[in-house]
């Protein structure tokens, strides 16, 4: 069992001592989304480096493979089949209790609760999302547990209700790294007494995984037979998107790749999110097939991203530009050195565009044209090293920031 009970039996009469107090990593993983399974990896690793040895728990809906990459025991929490109960308002009201009852139980066993990287927090959510949160963070309260967020993002809030339930859970954090501007400014709209920093995506703190080769090293292409492009699509929100809307964007990226195909280029379809049920409804691979057939030897080929560094390294420096929806994709290029062009669904993936100088456009003005004159453009625009010294520092620091803050409290 990863956690004894709150006191150990002690020996020959000896006074017991204090069991160990465990961390409960709260946040959207185990979902087959290679982006946040990193970001979970990221915030383990990121606290034990920081002096936290565990247990830790983390919150999850399955299997997250990135886990056996840091050698320590770290237990699922998987009570979310407890939310996904049909029937009518009474069946829902039960269904929460349970939830909230099986959180009791894991929260009497730790000294902290941190919201892991890649959690958003806001008006994107449903009312009952925001309540589930809600009750987490008051019986962590009750518990005297402290709290803090790593890498959250807050969106606009839309009603009275959901600002009363942002508000209620922001503000039981003793400190909050946020990713962004935007999402500094509605915290200060929402005047949290949480203190606040703004730093980088946990992924760029993260060391070992993409610094293999100097960035010096890595030729300039240009476009010519030869040529290798990377692809990342983002079901989730594709197919949230109108059927014609998705339908037109979906041709003229697929055009783009013929004409690559025919001049000669390896187009590559990197595929972030695979379900772990199976289920094809939010995996990227389906959506990335309607754009070219996959051969193993020709010159498409399809890679899903496993819990592997060899693996992962291998197909981001296998590529010379990426174009695509995913911003941990862009991420992973920028500290390879790979230049990128935004397909852009989210704030973020403009975001980092803008910080690197790379291209981008909202998915309802994507045409083949256009992407032709992107790839030239990225690929025509040099790696600003400087920034991805930054962004590492940037991360870093704010880590550093949040857990001084959380073993003050």
């Amino acid at each position: 069992m990863l956690f004894r009970s709150d006191r150990a039996a002690g020996v020959d009469g000896a006074p017991k001592q204090p069991a160990a107090r465990g961390v409960l990593v709260y946040g959207y993983f185990g979902i087959g989304n290679f982006g946040d399974d990193l970001l979970a990896l990221a915030t383990i690793d990121g606290l034990r480096t920081r002096g936290f040895s565990g247990p830790f728990v983390l919150r999850a809906y399955g299997p997250v493979p990135t886990l056996a990459l840091v050698d320590l025991d770290v237990e699922l929490a998987c009570h979310e089949h407890l939310l996904a109960q049909g029937g009518g308002a009474l069946a829902k009201t039960f269904a929460l209790a349970g939830y909230l009852r099986a959180y009791w139980g894991v929260l009497a066993r730790c000294d902290y609760l941190v919201y892991g990287g890649g959690t958003l927090l806001g008006g994107q959510q449903s009312v009952g999302s925001l309540l589930v949160q809600a009750g987490v963070v008051a019986l962590a309260r009750i518990r005297r547990v402290k709290m803090a967020a790593l890498g959250l993002g807050l969106t606009p809030v839309d009603s009275w209700l959901k600002r009363l339930l942002v508000s209620s859970v922001l503000g039981s954090f003793v400190a909050v790294w946020l990713r962004d501007p935007e999402s500094a400014e509605i915290a200060r709209a929402l005047r949290t007494r949480a203190r606040c920093v703004v730093g980088d995506d946990l992924v760029y703190g993260m060391a070992g995984w993409f610094d293999a080769d100097p960035f010096a090293s890595r030729p300039t292409r240009s476009r010519g037979a030869g040529l290798r492009i990377g692809i990342s699509l983002a079901a989730p929100h594709l197919v949230s998107l109108e059927s014609s809307r998705r339908s037109k964007f979906l041709a003229e990226l697929r055009k783009a790749v013929e004409t690559w195909v025919e001049q000669g280029y390896e187009v590559m379809l990197i595929s972030f999110q695979e379900p772990p049920d199976g289920s094809s409804a939010f995996g990227d691979s389906p959506l990335l097939a309607t754009l070219a057939r996959p051969t193993p030897n020709g010159p498409v080929r399809a890679v899903t991203l496993r819990a592997d560094r060899v693996q992962v390294r291998g197909v981001f420096s296998g590529i010379d530009v990426l174009v695509g929806m995913r911003f941990h994709g862009m991420v992973m290029a920028s500290l390879g050195g790979v230049p990128f062009v935004g397909l852009a669904h989210d704030p973020k993936v403009l975001a980092i565009c803008g910080a690197f100088g790379m291209p981008h456009v909202g998915l309802d003005d994507v045409t083949a044209d256009w992407i032709y004159s992107a790839v030239d453009r990225a690929l025509a625009t040099p790696m600003k090293l400087g920034r991805i010294a930054a962004k590492r520092d940037s991360a870093g620091i704010a880590f550093d920031a949040v857990v001084r803050d959380l073993r003050a409290a």
